[in-house]
């Protein structure tokens, strides 16, 4: 083979493989949605969900209000990769606001989404796949 061509043939396949590995190892953990709700009685959009824990989210409203949020139970660490991964195959994941804890400025919610044809609650997903911590 030519050596002219040689270096620059591995310095191609050593980038690549970086954006491969770049690419696979993502966790895609902000979801994009318009997802249309109530918060507080008024109809609001959501455009994002970043999942900071398996029960903790980070929203985006379209007005670009952001709004800390959680589950109301807690799960363990290996739930944030799982919930990313459902929340990114389900269609038309839908925040429910349950209650407003307003001296901590926390929302509690679940997250409504079918997978399929069946809607199922977030809650109920983790529970089933023994992802909740129990009390």
């Amino acid at each position: 083979m030519n050596k002219r061509l040689f270096i620059p043939l591995i310095c191609i396949i050593i980038l690549s493989s970086i954006v491969v590995l770049t690419y696979r190892t993502k966790d895609y953990n902000k979801l994009q949605t318009n997802s249309i709700t109530s918060l507080d009685g008024n109809a609001v959009v959501i455009r994002s969900i970043v999942v900071l824990e398996g029960y903790e989210f980070d929203l985006t409203l379209r007005d670009g209000r952001r709004i800390h949020a959680t589950l109301p139970i807690s799960t363990p660490p290996e739930a944030r990769m799982q919930v990313i991964r459902l929340l990114n195959n389900a269609n038309n994941p839908k925040v429910l606001f349950i209650e407003h804890d307003k001296k901590n400025q926390i929302y509690t919610i679940d997250i409504e989404f079918d997978l399929g044809h069946d809607k199922t609650l977030l809650t109920h997903w983790l529970k089933e796949k023994n992802l909740a911590w129990y009390m």
